[in-house]
C-alpha cells in the first residue's frame, strides 16, 4: 500500500519540490520515499528518485544510512533508477566513512564506461558521476 505522499506524487497534487521541502523538515519520511523507488507507477518511482538525488546533494549524511539501498539500485531493471542511484552514490561518497564505495568502485566505473555514450548525452548526470572520482582512497 502506498503512503499518502506517494499517492499525491502520482496524482500530481504534490510536486517533487514540495515533497523535497517536506522531507527536508522531517527526515523520518525517508523510508517512505525509499519505498517509492519500487512502486509499479513510474511517476512515483522517478519522482522519488529525483527527490532523493536532490536530498543527497544537500544532506548526504542524512541519506548515508541508506547507502546499501542505493548500491542495490545499480542492478535495477529501470535504467533511470540506475542513473539516479549513481548520482546519489556519488554525492554520498563525501561522507562514506565506512568506505562502502570502495567495494563497488570497479563496478561503478565499468557502468560509466559501458554507457559512456548515454552519459555524454546527459552532461549534468555525467558530471555528478565524476564526483565519485574525487573520492580519496586511503
Amino acid at each position: 500500500m502506498e503512503s499518502e505522499f506517494l499517492k499525491k506524487l502520482a496524482d500530481k497534487s504534490i510536486t517533487k519540490e514540495e515533497l523535497f521541502q517536506k522531507i527536508k523538515h522531517n527526515f523520518n519520511l525517508l523510508p517512505e520515499i525509499l519505498k517509492g523507488l519500487s512502486s509499479s507507477k513510474a511517476k512515483i518511482r522517478y519522482g522519488c528518485a529525483k527527490v532523493l538525488m536532490n536530498l543527497s546533494k544537500e544532506y548526504p549524511k542524512k541519506l548515508y544510512p541508506f547507502m546499501d539501498s542505493f548500491i542495490s539500485l545499480l542492478d535495477s531493471k529501470h535504467r533511470i533508477l540506475t542513473w539516479n542511484a549513481m548520482a546519489i552514490i556519488a554525492n554520498l561518497t563525501k561522507v562514506d566513512e565506512d568506505r562502502k564505495f570502495d567495494a563497488i568502485f570497479e563496478k561503478y566505473l565499468n557502468m560509466i564506461y559501458e554507457n559512456i555514450v548515454i552519459y555524454l548525452r546527459f552532461p549534468t548526470i555525467y558530471s555528478r558521476f565524476r564526483l565519485s572520482l574525487n573520492k580519496k582512497f586511503k
